[in-house]
């Protein structure tokens, strides 16, 4: 079985006004492909931080972080998250905020627009694309 995701001695620290703070320490976690994987555990126990990690949006700062065999070095268009709570830009349409990774990763506009459209029509929110969430 080839591995999905790999976290070797994987440690993280946010820097703060009142000093450095140790999210994570010595994390290790090996997720073959095709396998499903629960992270469970107490508010503040690093579950979203490590999903972060391997979805690029936060580097360890420590450690290795591996999905496909390939060293994570930031957002990926092979990766993704969907967050716990609702995370709209109010100050963006529906579309631009469904355009938003597309952008980020700096993938090529028009082919990215039709496809954010067609996702909006996928889950019935076409006449919301011009929208502004509130």
């Amino acid at each position: 079985m080839s591995v999905a995701l790999e976290l070797r001695d994987v440690g993280l620290r946010y820097s703060t006004r009142r000093g450095e703070i140790e999210a994570l320490a010595g994390v290790d976690l090996c997720v073959g492909e095709g396998e499903f994987v629960a992270l469970l555990g107490p508010s503040g126990c690093g579950k979203s931080t490590i999903l972060k990690l391997a979805a690029g949006l936060l580097a360890a700062t420590t450690g290795q972080v591996q999905v496909a065999s390939q060293e994570v070095a930031g957002p990926s268009q092979h990766t993704g998250v969907v967050f716990q709570k609702p995370n709209l830009l109010p100050w963006k349409s529906v579309l631009n905020n469904v355009l938003l990774p597309a952008r980020t990763l700096g993938l090529p506009v028009v082919p990215a627009r039709q496809r954010a459209l067609q996702l909006l029509a996928l889950v019935g929110l076409s006449d919301f694309a011009h929208d502004y969430s509130f």
